[in-house]
């Protein structure tokens, strides 16, 4: 990546240092360096990506420091434009992303930045629910499930005219055509699927 530095406002020959961050959309600090090439005659700089840490789909901002002070940033989005972040717990995320003209979600494990998976990709995001630490998407007459502890997954075909019953973490439930869910006490005599 090259940056040109405006020679009105720098003396390049007082520049002791440049260091490269870059944040994501949450403001954290995902890479930073200051191993960089300065070609004087051009007054730009550059530096190679080698160690930078996987990135996921998001929104980032890259930070310029000149001699410790903020010279410049620069904001851009990798892998896509995210349309909807959505917090499973303090660890785990969904993210939701437009990429190549198709709808995606990926789930995150934040702990882990190499436990990025895609989920589901369409023409339009589904309705879901997360219940019991399981991601449910409604794909018309089909249920996609994703686990978001073993992070498996499981589909079921189901009858759009009536409930469907299913059971998740031995808890049963009714799910009405308009992807309601709907917890069940008791035991019904016709169960369809256990998960």
């Amino acid at each position: 990546q090259e940056f040109a530095t405006n020679e009105n406002e720098t003396d390049i020959s007082k520049i002791q240092s440049v260091k490269i961050k870059i944040f994501n959309s949450n403001k954290e600090l995902v890479f930073q360096t200051d191993k960089l090439d300065f070609d004087y005659d051009s007054k730009s700089f550059s530096f190679k990506l080698d160690n930078l840490p996987k990135l996921y789909p998001d929104s980032y901002k890259l930070k310029v420091y000149l001699n410790k002070y903020l010279a410049g940033e620069y904001d851009f989005n990798w892998g896509g434009n995210v349309s909807k972040k959505e917090n499973i717990d303090s660890d785990k995320e969904l993210i939701f992303i437009e990429f190549n003209n198709k709808k995606q979600i990926w789930f995150l494990t934040k702990n882990d930045i190499n436990s990025f998976e895609k989920i589901w990709e369409g023409e339009e995001f589904p309705d879901y629910k997360i219940i019991d630490n399981y991601l449910i998407l409604n794909l018309s007459e089909t249920i996609l499930g994703y686990d978001l502890l073993s992070k498996t997954s499981f589909t079921y075909t189901f009858e759009k005219s009536t409930s469907t019953i299913i059971n998740i973490n031995n808890k049963k439930y009714s799910i009405s055509p308009n992807f309601d869910f709907l917890e069940i006490n008791e035991s019904p005599e016709n169960e369809n699927q256990t998960f």
